[in-house]
């Protein structure tokens, strides 16, 4: 992708937002971005103020303070959850992704205890 130093004019009263999931669909960052990949960080800049390829706690001056503390209990929580519990799709659903990700109808899952080994 070549970059260029295009200028637009943004009208007043107009509102301008970022959408920082979008970044991390960008297949110049992510190969394959649509796969479900929960690796796909590894080797990525993720704790410099303004990282630009993980961007869930916002960034900057402004980054979330609690970020480091949301990641450590999102890792338990997910090790807890797969290994302990069996889940399972009901009835199948379309993600959209565009601006953000969503399911275009609701999501069924059967959540089960996995039976012990």
């Amino acid at each position: 992708m070549s970059k260029s130093k295009a200028r637009y004019t943004i009208p007043a009263g107009w509102i301008v937002a970022v959408a920082p999931s979008v970044v991390h669909y960008n297949s110049e960052i992510y190969e394959n971005p649509l796969e479900f990949n929960p690796w796909r960080w590894e080797g990525k800049d993720l704790q410099s103020p303004g990282s630009k390829t993980l961007m869930v706690f916002g960034g900057g001056a402004r980054q979330c303070i609690g970020s480091d503390l949301a990641r450590l209990h999102l890792a338990v929580f997910i090790h807890h959850f797969v290994t302990t519990y069996d889940f399972s799709v009901v009835q199948e659903c379309e993600i959209c992704r565009v601006p953000f990700p969503f399911f275009t109808k609701d999501l069924v899952i059967n959540i089960s205890l996995k039976s012990p080994s």
